[in-house]
């Protein structure tokens, strides 16, 4: 379920630098970045333009012609000496739109005679320039040897940030339900969701969800092989029979609402109204379908589901975000919080935690019946990255901290785990003052470099707690 991102490379060039010393690093570059292997890196070649060099602006147009017949993901600009600015602008203008990053390089060893090989330091300064002077935002990624560690790292942040700005032009958010009545802070603009990211919003009722639950027959075998597979992956033993079924078929109508709509993610109204429709509650399937690449959100917080996405995609696909609670401060360590809900991807769960579905623990509280669905299990220890997009008057932010679950027990039910970082007072007063609002979405690993990028280019404002 991987990503690849298709990355042009634009080497430059100017005389009377040395052409020697560019052609290097351009061959340099492109082994170094050979190591990334999400990436499908192309390039002019030495058939195209002399030395695969851009180094003047009638260099760039077949170089626009060659990319454009094979379509773009992001730009990467290499002053490998003084770069030919305008040939790298009329490049990055033909892609308008296409994130852009640009890396300077390190002066060669300087000769006897001083006359210099590259002054890539000055000449990116004035590439820099021109790129502001014609409004075509790009990213510095630094000044870098390219066979150096420094530099993959920062294409590979930049490729992730590419990966969240392809993932969501043109998304199309499934919202199943509108948000609980008494639920404002999941509330959004969707006009400007739309003007900002040029996504869509598909709702879809509850009411048409049902119905196409009760089209599904019991003996139906895609609701047998439902079944059979959950149980493979949890303990269903305290589930009634007719509540398994009902989980199984919510399962297989999501899915086909899902694929039939080209849905991106769902943001489902959990409560209350499916527990009177059909008995259960929905987060053992939310789970199943976000481990699966089809991301939920619970509360149709469609804000939520879109930095749980932007999460996935800097990951690359490869390993499924939540969307959780700051629930509460552990009552002995201070920069440590509870994350909670009701529906965490099981693949998350700690590796002597068992997966068993019963129901929600706050509902049983407030209505004392048991409404079945819901995974109880604690999440494994690691390092993580949260996020949480909020818009307020036009204007979209994004939090973005790291943190570490921790291998901590506790007496709690449901899905969680004790998340430790670095200044929870601070954040805490960050999230109340700037309107952050309860739910955050929590991947494994470290992604804030590649939202802060992506951020940028979609402009978002950060506010980053390393």
């Amino acid at each position: 379920m991987n990503m690849k991102i298709r990355m042009c490379l634009v080497p430059l060039y100017r005389w009377p630098f040395d052409r020697e010393w560019a052609a290097e690093l351009r061959k340099e570059t492109i082994r170094s970045l050979s190591r990334l292997n999400f990436l499908e890196l192309i390039y002019p070649s030495e058939e195209d333009v002399k030395d695969g060099l851009i180094s003047s602006d009638y260099d760039a147009l077949p170089v626009i012609q060659k990319f454009k017949q094979k379509g773009v993901d992001a730009i990467l600009l290499g002053a490998l000496t003084y770069p030919h600015e305008t040939a790298a602008a009329d490049i990055v203008h033909a892609f308008k739109g296409v994130p852009v990053g640009l890396f300077a390089t390190k002066e060669p060893p300087l000769p006897p005679d001083g006359l210099r090989k590259s002054d890539s330091f000055c000449g990116t300064l004035a590439l820099a320039a021109t790129l502001h002077k014609r409004e075509l935002p790009f990213v510095f990624l630094g000044i870098h040897d390219p066979g150096d560690e420094s530099f993959l790292r920062k294409v590979e942040s930049f490729g992730r940030a590419s990966a969240i700005i392809k993932g969501l032009s043109g998304a199309r958010i499934g919202m199943i339900g509108p948000r609980p009545e008494t639920f404002e802070m999941v509330s959004f603009n969707e006009h400007a969701l739309i003007k900002r990211f040029n996504l869509r919003i598909i709702p879809i009722s509850l009411y048409e969800t049902v119905k196409r639950m009760e089209k599904i027959s019991n003996s139906d075998d895609r609701v047998l092989l439902t079944i059979k597979d959950m149980g493979e992956t949890a303990d269903l033993s305290d589930v009634p029979k007719d509540d398994l079924m009902a989980m199984a078929k919510l399962e297989i109508a999501l899915r086909e609402l899902s694929k039939e709509k080209s849905l991106t993610g769902i943001a489902i109204k959990g409560w209350l109204e499916l527990q009177e429709y059909i008995g259960i509650t929905p987060y053992f399937v939310m789970s199943r379908l976000t481990q699966d690449g089809i991301i939920c959100a619970m509360e149709s917080d469609v804000l939520g589901l879109l930095s749980m996405l932007m999460q996935y995609f800097a990951a690359l696909k490869t390993t499924p975000p939540l969307l959780t609670d700051w629930t509460l401060q552990h009552p002995t360590k201070p920069n440590v919080f509870l994350a909670w809900h009701a529906g965490f991807p099981i693949t998350l769960r700690h590796k002597d935690s068992s997966v068993k579905i019963e129901y929600p623990s706050t509902f049983y509280k407030a209505f004392n019946k048991k409404y079945y669905g819901t995974p109880w299990f604690r999440l494994k220890p690691g390092q993580v990255t949260l996020s949480r997009m909020v818009e307020y008057n036009g204007e979209f932010k994004m939090f973005i901290a790291k943190g570490t679950v921790l291998d901590e027990g506790g007496p709690f039910k449901d899905s969680w785990g004790w998340v430790k970082v670095s200044n929870l007072e601070r954040i805490y007063r960050i999230l109340i003052e700037e309107g952050f609002t309860q739910h955050v979405s929590m991947i494994y690993g470290d992604y804030v470099e590649p939202i802060s990028i992506a951020c940028k280019f979609l402009g978002i404002k950060t506010i980053v707690q390393e």
